[in-house]
């Protein structure tokens, strides 16, 4: 970090990762992200960064939150627990596929929604508009399941691989 406050960039020799750092960073990326406190939410914000395309507009929000898609804790009789057996939902609960950003507090009351109420109430903000890329993506989904969550890990897992350059992308 010092060669960083010296105005090296992020070119420094000091970011060259070795093959056993690569491979734990694509791990970290392709594992529960979420549990990962120290770095969750600039994984996600520079992610989000790259699928808005960095030069548009940038955004100064006062509180960002990282909200879960599926829920941690869906109601035992909701179509969360119909969709996603209890295995699949441990699976991917804590994923990149199923996190997203939002810029206000969060409701824990909506927090619990089915995907459509949730997706209306929740992710589209108060005049509608989604400011995240990676919560827009999930406005234009019909559905929530396992295989969009397959598919969308893969997808959003092999822009960051690309853009941090970490190797060869992940197989679907």
């Amino acid at each position: 970090m010092t060669e960083l406050a010296q105005g090296h960039g992020l070119d420094t020799p000091a970011f060259d990762l070795d093959a056993n750092e690569v491979a734990g960073t694509v791990e970290l990326l392709d594992g529960d992200l979420y549990l990962s406190t120290r770095v969750r939410r600039y994984v996600l914000l520079r992610l989000d960064e790259i699928l808005s395309a960095a030069d548009g507009p940038v955004f100064q929000h006062k509180l960002i939150t990282i909200e879960h898609v599926l829920p941690q804790n869906p109601e035992p009789e909701s179509a969360w627990c119909e969709k996603f057996t209890p295995a699949q939902r441990a699976e991917w609960t804590h994923r990149l596929a199923n996190l997203v950003l939002l810029n206000r507090t969060k409701n824990p009351e909506a927090a619990r929604l089915a995907f459509g109420k949730k997706k209306e109430k929740y992710f589209g903000g108060p005049s509608g508009v989604a400011t995240f890329a990676l919560t827009v993506q999930v406005l234009s989904k019909g559905d929530w399941t396992p295989d969009l969550l397959k598919n969308r890990q893969t997808a959003l897992l092999n822009r960051l691989i690309a853009e941090w350059k970490l190797g060869p992308l992940a197989s679907a």
